[in-house]
């Protein structure tokens, strides 16, 4: 029993001292897996960073805004593609040669020619094919908030 005491020991003992001596001199990383410095890290993170905000630039470094603008009654106004509006005060409708309809973003329903326009919904039109809308003749005031290229049809 003793003998099989220190047998356990003796194999225990050899068997830290292994791995003391593996650990001792292992390197760290590999040549697939190496160990990187922070300074590396953040160096390569920052490099990254500027590639991405230089790729995502608008031509003239700004984001398009709304233009808040009034029109007289019975003006036409047309949009061009990708052109964002918001009627904000006055009575409009909408104007749609082709019935290909006007999507409202607020409430996710398209609206047809001669539809009326609701106040402060955000629409949305995505291609350049006459549609728009026509300020209505017993509009008091007209003001308007349009993102993107229009044309103005008095």
């Amino acid at each position: 029993m003793v003998r099989m005491k220190n047998l356990i020991f003796l194999m225990l003992g050899l068997s830290f001292g292994l791995g003391v001596v593996v650990f001792a001199f292992s390197s760290p990383g590999t040549d697939q897996d190496p160990l990187v410095s922070l300074s590396y890290v953040e160096k390569r993170l920052d490099e990254i960073k500027r590639e991405i905000l230089g790729s995502q630039s608008t031509s003239d470094g700004q984001a398009p805004v709304f233009e808040k603008l009034t029109f007289k009654n019975g003006t036409r106004i047309a949009f061009s593609d990708s052109t964002e509006f918001i009627v904000r005060r006055g009575k409009a409708v909408v104007v749609d040669p082709l019935n290909n309809k006007i999507p409202d973003l607020t409430t996710g329903i398209d609206l047809m020619a001669d539809e009326i326009v609701p106040l402060n919904h955000l629409l949305f039109v995505p291609a350049e094919d006459g549609r728009g809308l026509k300020i209505a003749q017993d509009s008091q005031e007209f003001w308007i908030m349009i993102k993107g290229p229009y044309i103005v049809i008095e």
